[in-house]
């Protein structure tokens, strides 16, 4: 993160730290905790609070890493207040603990499909940016910042990598690059 620019992030699930927490606060940025307002029965409200922060923190664009289009009320209350939006999508598939919310999700999805249309729209593989935007919709895909050609495979690193740490040629080696959780 560039020290010269100002980031607030938004806990909207302050039952759970935000990855990096510590290191996000010792870089000034800051954290607001989002509580009470974002469960299903509050649907509506949503926009609402989430103008009422973004107003607050002076807001010059609105970044939202999103696992399902649920999250687009912030690009509504973006829209409103004439802030840019830029929605990042994960995921290729909703993963929804109670059915009531995948029924009301799947209900709801057209209707945050349209919304999106006012953001710049980013995925980290095609199948999540159709399954977030839609099929026919325009957007582009950024391979989480990461180059893929740097990172193919490669048997003579393999070796080479493999002696360093003393790991047999026969034996089987999992490496996960990832935040898991």
């Amino acid at each position: 993160m560039e020290k010269k620019y100002h980031f607030v992030l938004i806990n909207t699930d302050p039952s759970n730290a935000i990855a990096y927490e510590d290191e996000l606060k010792n870089l000034h940025a800051k954290i607001f905790l989002a509580s009470g307002a974002f469960s299903l029965e509050s649907y509506f409200q949503r926009k609402k609070k989430a103008k009422m922060i973004l107003q607050s923190v002076d807001a010059d664009i609105v970044y939202v890493n999103a696992l399902t289009p649920n999250n687009a009320y912030w690009v509504r209350a973006a829209k409103q207040l004439k802030i840019n939006a830029v929605y990042h999508s994960h995921n290729d598939s909703g993963l929804y603990s109670n059915p009531l919310k995948a029924v009301a999700a799947a209900i709801m999805k057209p209707f945050n499909q349209y919304t999106l249309s006012y953001a710049v729209k980013l995925a980290a593989s095609l199948d999540s940016g159709q399954y977030m935007f839609g099929k026919k919709a325009r957007f582009e895909v950024v391979y989480n910042s990461i180059y893929t050609s740097k990172w193919k495979f490669n048997p003579l690193e393999r070796i080479k990598i493999r002696n360093k740490l003393n790991i047999k040629n026969d034996k089987k080696v999992i490496v996960s690059v990832a935040r898991l959780e």
